[in-house]
Parts: structure tokens; C-alpha cells; sequence
């Protein structure tokens, strides 16, 4: 029987989309099956395709919607919070500098907007990633 091809995504997605559908009682398979030095090659841009039979894609299309809708609440919840995290990020960025000028510099009044940009960013990325890290620490394991 003919395969139609209904999804294309990282090995890891792909994985999660075969488990969906033979659940749900349709036959699918993964199209590629690329060898270990290609994956790390591509950087994580290589794609695997997933084919069902033609007879099955429109269940398989309905069952594949099910799941991306089920699944947006999580995506949104996701971005939100990293949307707070990058803003307090930012934040304690910010006051870091402020009392690093004043404490060691002594002033505010002759700032280089170079070096103050470069800090701030340099800054940002350390205590984003300090705060991802404390979140995954801090979160109780299911």
C-alpha cells in the first residue's frame, strides 16, 4: 500500500508522534533513520518524516491536530514564564550594574554606553540561565 508522508520534525518529535499514533491504532513508520555522525552533523536541522498509509492519514491528521491542540496550553504556559524569567533577568541585570557603578565607580555621571551594553547583556544571559537552572533545581520531581 501506498505511504503518505503527514509529519516532518527532529528525531525526539518524531519519536513522540510514532508512539501517538500506533496508540491510537494506526500504522506508522519513520521514513529515515539517519546514522549517528549525520544527526550530529546537521546541528539538530535534520528532519525525520513520519508515513502512514493513505487510507489512514486523515485519522492520523485528526489524531496529530487532537494532540497539537492538547498540547498549547503547556506551549503557552511555557512561554509565559520564560517571558518572566527573561524580564527578571533583565531586571536584576540592570540593578547589578547600577551597583557596581556606584560602588566602584562612584558615579552615574560618565557612562560608557559601549561597555555598560556589553555588561548589561553579559549580565542578562548569566542570570537567565542562573534562574533556569534554579528553576529545574527547585522544581519537585513528578
Amino acid at each position: 500500500m501506498k505511504q503518505c508522508v503527514i509529519y516532518k520534525a527532529d528525531a525526539s518529535a518524531a519519536a513522540e508522534v510514532l508512539k501517538i499514533l500506533r496508540r491510537s491504532g494506526i500504522s506508522a513508520v519513520q521514513v529515515d533513520n539517519a546514522n549517528p555522525i549525520v544527526l550530529w552533523a546537521s546541528k539538530g536541522t535534520y528532519h525525520v518524516r513520519i508515513a502512514v498509509p493513505e487510507d489512514q492519514a486523515p485519522q492520523a491528521r485528526s489524531v496529530l491536530a487532537d494532540w497539537e491542540r492538547s498540547c498549547a496550553p503547556r506551549a503557552d504556559r511555557l512561554a509565559k514564564s520564560f517571558g518572566r524569567q527573561a524580564v527578571i533577568a533583565l531586571v536584576i541585570a540592570v540593578v547589578i550594574s547600577t551597583a557596581h557603578r556606584l560602588l566602584v565607580d562612584r558615579t552615574l555621571d560618565q557612562i560608557d554606553w559601549g561597555g555598560i551594553a556589553l555588561e548589561l547583556l553579559f549580565l542578562w544571559f548569566v542570570t537567565l540561565a542562573v534562574l533556569a537552572n534554579l528553576g529545574r533545581l527547585t522544581r519537585k520531581q513528578r
